[in-house]
């Protein structure tokens, strides 16, 4: 995916594009893109929330 894409992807979550850059493997990408995905559709979606759960 190019940055160009990225940033038009993921436009409300300004902290995504740096994140990304920041990933050393491929699997840290994946889970940032996995992320950005929920929070753009739970924005998107009136009276929606996630939780995060640690292990």
């Amino acid at each position: 995916m190019t940055p160009c894409s990225t940033s038009r992807r993921w436009r409300p979550l300004r902290e995504i594009p740096g994140l990304l850059e920041r990933c050393v493997h491929e699997s840290q990408a994946a889970a940032v893109r996995d992320v950005a995905d929920r929070l753009t559709a739970c924005a998107a979606t009136p009276g929606s929330y996630l939780w995060f759960i640690g292990d």
